[in-house]
C-alpha cells in the first residue's frame, strides 16, 4: 500500500494489488484552504489505479462540512477516472451521508453504505 497524503483533514492510500483507493475524511471541512490539495491528492491516487478501481471512503471522522461542492467534484473525479464501486462509511456523520447521497444521486456507479470497514471491504472484494 502506498500513502498519497495524510493531513489533519484526510488520508488517501492506494492498494494497487486490489486496485483500490482508501480515503478517510475527518475533522471540520468548513474552510477550503484546509483541504486545498485534496483533489490533487485524489488525482494522484487515481493515477496509480486502473479503470474499474474501487473506493473505500470512510467519513465517520468528519465532524462538519460546508463544502458540498467539493463532494460533487470528488464524485466527478472518480467517475472520470473510471471508478467501479464505492463503499462509504459514515458512522454518526449523518450530515455527510446526506451530502454525499445528494452528490451521487444521478451518477453512474455503484455505491453502498456500511457500518464497518470490514463489511465495506468484503463487499468491494466481491466485485
Amino acid at each position: 500500500m502506498k500513502q498519497i497524503a495524510a493531513t489533519d483533514h484526510y488520508t488517501i492510500v492506494v492498494d494497487t494489488s486490489k486496485n483500490r483507493v482508501f480515503m478517510s475524511l475527518k475533522g471540520n471541512w468548513t474552510n477550503v484552504r484546509d483541504v486545498a490539495e485534496f483533489t490533487a491528492h485524489l488525482c494522484q491516487a487515481l493515477g496509480m489505479c486502473s479503470p474499474g478501481f474501487t473506493v473505500l471512503n470512510d467519513m465517520s471522522g468528519l465532524r462538519a462540512s460546508t463544502l458540498t461542492d467539493l463532494f460533487a467534484t470528488m464524485t466527478d473525479i472518480l467517475i472520470e477516472g473510471g471508478v467501479g464501486n464505492v463503499a462509504g462509511i459514515f458512522g454518526k456523520a449523518e450530515f455527510a451521508r446526506i451530502q454525499v447521497v445528494r452528490a451521487v444521486k444521478d451518477k453512474k456507479f455503484r455505491s453502498k453504505v456500511f457500518d464497518t470497514p470490514q463489511a465495506a471491504q468484503a463487499w468491494l472484494d466481491k466485485k
